[in-house]
């Protein structure tokens, strides 16, 4: 995610944690950087955990376009879109052009591996919704994808309608973290987070600052 947008807070301090160990060093840090983006992935943090739920629903939104939403997930981050659906977002990548969006929302400068993840993403908005909110159900059961259900949770007026085996607790039990669109290069790989479990901080608070800035 820090790899594809412009800029992805953080929002579990177990996680934090383990990225602050990997600054401590800086050379094998900077070689895996360079390895998987061409340049450096800054981490600016803070003293303290910073509630910010507008960051959080923009983490969540770009989430569920890449990866599952289980129960390994939400143990890590917590339950999504907790204070909001993310429908202005979902209005926005479905108005402005590719362009507007890349410079609204993409990391610049990235790889081109990156660069044809957010193109991949915004497709989503574009030209597959009409499909997806017609049979979200099948495909989700079917990939374990949680962007088809999302189209149809935007646009629900019942938060717990349908959706709690998908942005509730009790969600489907699937492999973590597993990026369900081919963008080839490393972003078309599988990525395990492991079973760390989140904090006990609310899951708008920005921990330690978290965030990953594409300066």
């Amino acid at each position: 995610m820090a790899a594809v947008f412009g800029k992805v807070e953080m929002f579990n301090e177990v996680i934090d944690e383990l990225w602050h160990i990997m600054l401590n060093y800086k050379q094998e840090y900077d070689d895996f950087c360079q390895t998987f983006i061409g340049r450096p992935i800054q981490h600016n943090p803070h003293s303290q955990p910073v509630f910010k739920p507008e960051e959080r629903t923009l983490f969540d939104f770009y989430y569920v376009q890449l990866f599952t939403v289980d129960s390994s997930s939400i143990q890590k981050w917590g339950k999504f879109f907790k204070h909001d659906k993310g429908k202005e977002l979902l209005h926005e990548f479905e108005a402005l052009e590719l362009e507007q969006l890349k410079e609204k929302y993409m990391r610049t400068p990235t790889s081109i591996e990156a660069e044809q993840t957010f193109e991949c993403f915004t497709s989503l908005f574009k030209e597959n919704r009409p499909k997806i909110v017609l049979d979200w159900r099948e495909r989700y059961d079917q990939t374990d994808y949680a962007a088809p259900a999302y189209f149809i949770y935007a646009s629900s007026d019942n938060h717990d309608t349908d959706f709690n085996d998908i942005f509730g607790v009790e969600a489907a039990t699937t492999s973590s973290d597993s990026i369900n669109v081919n963008h080839g290069g490393d972003h078309s790989s599988t990525y395990d987070s492991g079973s760390s479990s989140s904090s006990g901080s609310d899951s708008s608070s920005s921990c330690s600052s978290c965030s990953s800035c594409s300066s």
